[in-house]
């Protein structure tokens, strides 16, 4: 049995260099499979730009191959387990001389029983295997040749692993950062230091524009790229350029012109990309209707009036409410007033609405403001939304300011400039007329003097209409004037306007000439004297026309009698 103990190593001996051959070609195999994964990964991650989502199935992927793998070539290799008699049958294989020693022998000596044979013949068999095997080399059966090519290959991949991160160790760290998932570019001759964006948040109101700023360093090209696609439909790219700018050469800008919808880009220059950066694309707040309630001042009398017409046209002093209505939820509203040269912001007041319609229930803003008609002008309003966009050109509305005239006052009697005696009481009666009601009247006078000091003579119970009109005697003689002296008179009223205080309107200035009595009442006996000269002219007029009227009929009526 000794010498079936000897086979049976040599046999063992075999297994234990075919499990190792086959193990050793597994991790070969796993080497040259690893040193191919992480290629490819490199080159689809440096051509694609795989975000951190891309990277996590393609590192999935690779560890699906690689598990795979050590599997079935490293550990189903290195548990598997080959017979004693499989061996044997591969020896007698590669060895035709044997004829069947090998396998007879190894089955012998492990049977046992009546059948088997005498011990005398199965001793002689097995020392004759013994010395005919003695020469053989049974390990010649194990092929070497996949583990020679798949080592070669092997060497081949550590030798380039280690050469590539030897020259460029930046890619190796970089790759390997990659890998673990993290946020590393790659080495690259030119490096995109920074990019900024206008808008700065990246939400565009629809229609408008992003412009990219990229600053690089490194080498430096003539021209830079945007890559943008739609983000609904991410095959289909577009490019715009990017030149640098004037302020440095290694600053690029290009924009993405009339963003209608969502979409997303990249920035590349030379051999550098960064992004992708994903755009927003809003709807800019704007006013959908409007409604102003005019406050009148409450000396007009006029109360409130509401109009669906922003344009205003009202008396200077009205208080204008705006009530207004904006497109969707804003966070800050505004009036932008002109008044003449002078511009003014009032804030308004936002409160959110809920509404239905054709799309369903949306949220809306309501927002109300109000001002003071002072002056010709006009006003805008201006709303701004949580994202900070506002309604760049807002419809101005105008602003008529009407003013407040101040009465008409005029002196209807003697309404005009005559000469009086210094004791003279003369009734002055006048007509005041005003668009919202009198509040005061008073009569002034001064002398004609220069500097002289101007009276006044309060008017009670005029009455405060719109139209009034009064009568007061002008009594002299406590005046004590001089002969030969001027006083210049005149009607004043105030309307009832509070801020900022009341209109004033002035009659015509009217004279009374001072002179001695005597001459006044040879003044008005001329005058009686005048009058009676006129009077009897007027008779003697109205005589001759008597007469002219009487030959007239008596004519007529000789006419029709010779008619007859």
């Amino acid at each position: 049995m000794a010498e079936v103990t000897l086979l049976l190593r040599r046999l063992n001996d075999v297994r234990n260099r075919e499990r190792y051959v086959a193990v050793t070609a597994g991790a070969a195999r796993l080497v040259v499979t690893l040193f191919l994964l992480l290629a490819a990964f490199f080159l689809i991650d440096w051509f694609f730009a795989l975000s951190r989502t891309g990277r996590l199935i393609l590192v999935i992927a690779m560890l699906g191959v690689i598990g795979y793998e050590t599997w079935t070539y490293v550990i189903r290799e290195a548990a598997r387990y080959l017979d004693d008699d499989e061996i044997a049958l591969r020896v007698e294989g590669r060895h035709d001389d044997l004829n069947g020693r090998l396998i007879s022998t190894i089955q012998l000596a492990r049977a046992t029983g009546e059948y088997v044979g005498s011990a005398e013949l199965i001793e002689a068999l097995e020392q004759d295997t013994i010395s005919f095997t003695r020469s053989m080399n049974f390990s010649d059966v194990i092929s070497l040749s996949t583990l020679k090519k798949v080592g070669i290959f092997a060497v081949v991949a550590i030798v380039v692993s280690l050469g590539f991160g030897a020259t460029q160790p930046d890619f190796v760290k970089a790759l390997l950062k990659r890998l673990a998932l993290a946020e590393e570019k790659y080495p690259t001759r030119t490096r995109i230091l920074d990019v900024r964006f206008f808008p700065s948040k990246l939400k565009v109101a629809r229609g408008e524009k992003v412009s990219v700023e990229a600053t690089v360093d490194g080498y430096v090209p003539d021209h830079g790229t945007i890559e943008f696609w739609v983000a609904s439909a991410p095959g289909e790219t577009a490019k715009v350029e990017m030149a640098p700018t004037e302020r440095s050469p290694k600053v690029f800008r290009g924009s993405i012109r009339q963003v209608m919808e969502p979409i997303s880009f990249r920035v590349k220059v030379y051999d550098d990309t960064v992004g992708p950066y994903d755009v927003r694309v809003l709807s800019r707040p704007s006013v959908s209707s409007i409604r102003i309630t005019y406050k009148y001042p409450e000396y007009t009398g006029l109360g409130e009036r509401t109009s669906d017409v922003g344009d205003v046209t009202a008396l200077a002093g009205t208080q204008i409410d705006v009530y207004a209505t904006a497109n969707k939820p804003v966070d800050k509203g505004s009036l932008r007033i002109r008044k003449g040269d002078d511009f003014q912001e009032v804030g308004m007041e936002v409160a959110p609405r809920t509404v239905k319609d054709a799309h369903g229930e949306r949220t809306i803003s309501e927002l109300t403001g109000s001002f003071v008609v002072e002056k010709d002008g006009d006003y805008a309003i201006r709303v701004v939304d949580e994202h900070g966009l506002d309604n760049p050109a807002p419809v101005r509305y105008r602003v008529d300011a009407l003013a407040d005239t101040s009465p008409r006052v005029k002196i209807t009697k003697p309404g005009k400039d005559v000469t009086v005696a210094k004791f003279a009481n003369w009734p002055v009666r006048f007509e005041i007329k005003d668009d919202y009601g009198v509040a005061d009247v008073r009569l002034a006078w001064r002398m004609e003097d220069e500097g002289a000091q101007i009276t006044y003579i309060d008017l009670p119970n005029v009455g405060t209409g719109k139209e009034v009109t009064g009568e007061r005697y002008f009594d002299l003689m406590p005046l004590n004037l001089e002969i030969d002296k001027t006083l210049l008179y005149w009607v004043e009223a105030k309307d009832r306007r509070k801020v900022p205080g009341p209109n004033i309107g002035k009659s015509r200035m009217y004279r009374f000439l001072i002179i001695d009595a005597d001459e006044k009442r040879k003044e008005l006996y001329g005058d009686v004297g005048e009058n009676v000269r006129n009077i009897e002219a007027i008779i003697r007029d109205q005589t001759n026309t008597r007469d002219a009227v009487r030959d007239v009929i008596n004519w007529v009526r000789d006419i029709i009698r010779q008619g007859q």
